[in-house]
């Protein structure tokens, strides 16, 4: 977890430094041509070092400072096509979603030992809560799944199956043992056999849309990032805003009594989504290729 979890804006401050040094230092050693990123420490240190540095992004400037902290520097933004944003002269979009190049069926496929060595036996079905600490700098005020609200989805959870909660914060004692032990680089999979996803987390949801899993979300992100209207728009994820919960407690009811269903349509979805995109893998290893050079052939 990043120290800045005291959601001190001077510690944070610090952190920003440190991490900026750092890869100045690497960038200097290594002989780096190019950066890569999705957070200000990287587009930061490549202004700094004069080398081009390509800043992703699909949460745009509803994060604040954290996106102008980046954006600024960057020498390119790229960002998903979703909601026709356009970030400036420097912007260039990619129709897609940045889970899909690594989460591709042809580049992914999950491992039932993975996911039994992070805790679920795969062998039997089993569902996930995904719940945030919200202490990153972009979630400073946010709300998402509170302690009354998550007894209640695991309520409604348990008749599918093992509920397994992978979570960033403390839990109440009574659900302490549903925490997914051991995850780490093995979360993915844990995610891709779950039979459902529910959380706060906006990244999980949109892997576990690529994944072809059902998710519902409750937080105060919801309708605020283009990339997830999207894909609400798909119907491949939905979610609530915090003063919603009944509607939400509620659909995820609607949900686990038709979960097979749910799972088919969604699959079928994910196909279209899948065929109707761009391989962003390839699309950003061409640009960063043509970014190189355009740097090489200026000096």
């Amino acid at each position: 977890m990043s120290s800045a979890g005291s959601r001190s804006r001077v510690r944070e401050a610090k952190e920003l430094s440190t991490r900026v040094g750092g890869l100045c230092s690497l960038i200097r050693r290594e002989g780096v041509d190019l950066v890569m990123t999705r957070n200000p420490s990287g587009a930061l240190a490549a202004r700094l070092m004069r080398i081009p540095s390509m800043f992703d992004t699909d949460d745009g400037p509803a994060v604040g400072l954290l996106y102008w902290a980046a954006a600024i520097p960057a020498t390119v933004i790229t960002s998903p096509a979703s909601g026709d944003v356009d970030y400036g002269r420097k912007h260039q979009a990619y129709r897609g979603f940045k889970e899909t190049a690594s989460l591709r069926p042809e580049r992914f496929v999950p491992d039932a030992t993975l996911v039994r060595g992070a805790g679920p036996d795969p062998s039997r079905p089993y569902t996930l809560v995904r719940a945030v600490a919200m202490e990153a700098t972009h979630d400073h005020g946010e709300d998402g799944l509170d302690d009354p609200t998550l007894r209640r989805v695991v309520e409604l959870l348990s008749p599918v199956g093992p509920v397994w909660i992978s979570s960033e914060r403390q839990l109440p004692v009574d659900l302490e043992r549903r925490r997914l032990p051991r995850s780490g680089a093995s979360f993915r999979h844990v995610v891709a056999m779950a039979q459902v996803l529910v959380g706060d987390s906006q990244t999980t949801a949109a892997e576990a849309a690529i994944l072809g899993v059902p998710s519902l979300r409750l937080s105060s992100w919801a309708g605020r990032l283009p990339y997830l209207v999207d894909l609400e728009r798909r119907g491949m994820t939905q979610a609530f805003l915090p003063e919603h919960r009944d509607a939400f407690l509620q659909r995820l009811e609607a949900m686990t009594n038709s979960l097979q269903a749910e799972r088919d349509e969604l699959r079928l979805r994910r196909d279209q989504l899948l065929a109707e995109t761009v391989d962003v893998a390839d699309w950003m290893i061409e640009r960063m290729y043509r970014l190189v050079e355009r740097s090489r052939d200026a000096r």
